[in-house]
């Protein structure tokens, strides 16, 4: 168990609780501090500023902006973001095509359902039933709503979206911004960016995420995601990384509330201590 998890998700994209009732649960599991990071999507960050100083819980404002590079769909976190103002109708105008990217995928996931006789409604309707928000739809929504409305189990739901299911739907990867455009996002609004979760792509293929990561060192990245479930066996590499470059190093569990109930609350994380020197760093 961590001090700070600086990775959570929100209804506002793919996790399943209100921004609120990931800072109330943050502060019920211990935590001294807490980052909401939504794929794409500012729209949870007022509601959780103000929970913050409900539970009187120390936090950054966050994003996790979707990229592709080399035939990779990478994700950035931005740290202690400005969302209001000029900088939410920047966030709004530069992360459009995401939007299209990531609708576009459960659009053609939901037309296979329909086909196939398993799904009568449009994605819309679904984002509304399962009580998602935001402009974005997500495939562990679509799980959801199969697994509580049509009564599969969650091994099917998920099944059924992958390789060869009934509703397989892969996105227009091109259609992401560059890593190049999604750093000077984050930094135009203020934040630090931060490679999350890169053990995937080093253990998948070393060559090609040592390629990309002198390419977003040369772009301006600020952080690695050291801590995190999906760099298991890989940690003193990406710390190591982020000790002789002088990056960041940050840490979370990626929770996303009942769509994935093994990622907790703090699991991965770290201490405080180290949240308030990034604290520090950025000024805020």
């Amino acid at each position: 168990m961590r001090d700070v998890d600086m990775h959570t998700h929100s209804h506002y994209s793919d996790g399943a609780d209100s921004p609120c009732d990931v800072v109330r649960k943050a502060k019920e599991a211990g935590l001294k501090a807490v980052c909401l990071t939504d794929h794409d999507s500012h729209l949870g960050l007022d509601e959780f500023a103000a929970a913050l100083k409900e539970f009187d819980l120390d936090g950054l404002a966050g994003i996790e902006v979707s990229v592709y590079s080399h035939g990779e769909v990478l994700h950035l976190l931005g740290y202690g973001i400005n969302h209001t103002g000029p900088a939410a109708k920047t966030l709004n105008d530069v992360l459009q095509t995401n939007w299209r990217a990531l609708n576009s995928r459960i659009i053609e996931a939901m037309n296979k359902y329909r086909a196939a006789g398993l799904v009568d409604v449009t994605p819309e309707e679904m984002q509304k039933t399962v009580g998602a928000k935001g402009p974005i739809q997500f495939k562990l929504w679509l799980r959801d709503y199969r697994q509580r409305f049509g009564g599969v189990s969650p091994e099917t739901a998920k099944q059924e979206q992958e390789k060869g299911g009934v509703a397989h739907a892969s996105y227009d990867k091109k259609r992401f911004l560059s890593p190049d455009d999604g750093i000077k996002l984050i930094h135009e609004i203020g934040g630090v960016a931060v490679w999350a979760h890169s053990g995937r792509l080093l253990l998948k293929d070393s060559i090609k995420h040592e390629l990309i990561f002198t390419e977003l060192l040369e772009t301006g990245l600020d952080g690695l995601e050291t801590e995190h479930a999906e760099n298991r066996g890989v940690e003193y590499v990406l710390v190591e990384l982020a000790n002789r470059n002088n990056l960041i190093r940050t840490g979370g569990s990626d929770y996303h509330g009942r769509h994935k109930p093994k990622a907790t609350l703090g699991n991965h994380g770290i201490t405080h201590d180290e949240f308030l020197a990034l604290r520090w760093r950025l000024g805020k």
